[in-house]
């Protein structure tokens, strides 16, 4: 089964980091609960989804290579997810980003969370490893950019103009939708904040 959508939580460092050859500062692992909301709606839609904790992955394997580990699948994702929530994970992040664009180019990525609703016009006009934001709240919007990532000849495709809380790039310089959409109360309640088999060693 080809895989539709790779999210990838950030370590501090380098996305290509080490663990085995230098200490490392506290990486903190932690992926926010709402990642694991978005990732299991994704996983209801019916797309193939899997996920990575970087620093984690580094913390047990300290000799884990991501770049061979992407450049391993003949297939690459559709659409790659990387987490800028923390603003610990900043120049990770971003690392992550560039390593997964130099090992599949085609694919797009697109960052979400607290710092980067603050930064995202910034992030897309210096760091062109970057496709997409989403600023706010993303149930919506993530849903929607999924639909046109990685959706098939059947598939209704959104234009990216219709994508609310959506930045990105345009002649070269980000342009921003509206931030039109706002989570309710019934959209989060519909969310699985529990399920993590679509991680890498889940428990």
């Amino acid at each position: 089964v080809h895989l539709d959508i790779l999210y990838l939580q950030p370590a501090k460092q380098e996305a290509d980091a080490r663990y085995d050859k230098f200490i490392s500062s506290p990486p903190y692992p932690f992926i926010p609960v709402g990642v694991v909301g978005l990732i299991n709606m994704l996983a209801g839609q019916g797309w193939q989804v899997e996920g990575f904790n970087l620093p984690m992955e580094l913390t047990m394997q300290p000799e884990f290579d991501l770049r061979a580990w992407l450049q391993s699948h003949s297939h690459p994702p559709r659409l790659v997810m990387i987490d800028l929530h923390w603003y610990e994970h900043c120049y990770g992040a971003i690392s992550a980003a560039q390593l997964v664009k130099s090992a599949w180019p085609n694919t797009p990525v697109v960052i979400g969370g607290l710092t980067t609703s603050n930064f995202a016009e910034e992030i897309l006009d210096n760091f062109p490893a970057v496709d997409y934001a989403i600023r706010g709240d993303a149930e919506q919007p993530l849903r929607l950019l999924a639909q046109l990532c990685c959706g098939n000849e059947a598939t209704e495709k959104p234009d990216l103009a219709e994508i609310p809380n959506l930045v990105y790039r345009q002649a070269g310089k980000a342009r921003q939708n509206p931030r039109s959409y706002f989570a309710t109360s019934a959209d989060l309640h519909a969310l699985d904040f529990v399920t993590t088999d679509w991680l890498h060693h889940p428990s």
